[in-house]
């Protein structure tokens, strides 16, 4: 194959290289559809071996909240607007500012539903929240029941949870209500989006326009490059 032919079909390898990477790469969409309020926080303590906290989940928090930067396909019919739903929640840690050993269990239930996690606390960062995404979602529709407790952890090397005010029930500590305050938590949508499903953005509309795009610019390098190889074979200068 001549050198000129093999530098053309690079340069159209490296566009649609380029198209993959900028617009087809898959990325990840996490929308907050409904938060506790940040007020009149407190810790429950550190959570070591024995330690228990449970917090009711009630049915019916949604509050949608747009998505971040990263969801950049959100507007329009079928987009990713319908993905408001919340299939995992978040727990919000802190860690004393200090770094932490052992583990905590944290337990979800919803009827017969139920699946537990086991969190390494060294892991953890100060005030962070963590997702926890049961398998098959959850049902917004339902109520639900969060355990946290301490498998193996010592004072002084024990991670916690914070307490807030909100519309929740009181959480239960060691087995005694708060009166008050609730696990600091996010009910939140997490979603990998793939390139089929980018796809689908519009009906279809991303991608014919990306296709259009693409082709529109292929046309112009090809009728660039069949005028540089004329100019070529009539020996005219290039510029």
């Amino acid at each position: 194959m001549p050198a000129p032919r093999r530098l053309f079909l690079f340069l159209i390898a490296a566009i649609l290289a380029l198209e993959v990477a900028l617009v087809w790469r898959p990325f990840d969409v996490r929308v907050t559809t409904y938060q506790t309020p940040w007020r009149s926080n407190k810790p429950v303590g550190e959570i070591v071996k024995g330690f228990n906290v449970t917090q009711a989940i009630p049915p019916g928090l949604i509050m949608i909240r747009k998505p971040g930067k990263k969801s950049i396909h959100w507007r329009g019919p079928n987009s990713l607007r319908s993905l408001v739903m919340p299939n995992c929640f978040s727990v919000r840690f802190a860690t004393y500012m200090r770094p932490n050993s052992g583990h905590i269990l944290l337990t979800w239930q919803q009827d017969a539903a139920r699946q537990s996690w086991q969190v390494p606390v060294a892991d953890l960062v100060d005030n962070a929240y963590v997702d926890f995404c049961p398998i098959g979602g959850m049902d917004t529709d339902k109520s639900s029941l969060v355990t946290m407790q301490g498998v193996d952890g010592e004072k002084g090397q024990a991670a916690t949870a914070w307490l807030t005010k909100s519309q929740l029930a009181p959480a239960t500590i060691q087995g005694e209500s708060t009166e008050d305050r609730s696990l600091a938590l996010q009910l939140v949508y997490l979603n990998r989006v793939e390139p089929v499903e980018i796809a689908t953005v519009g009906r279809g509309a991303f991608l014919v326009a990306c296709l259009c795009s693409l082709g529109i610019a292929l046309v112009l390098l090809s009728a660039l490059w069949r005028q540089l190889a004329g100019m070529r074979a009539t020996g005219r200068p290039l510029h």
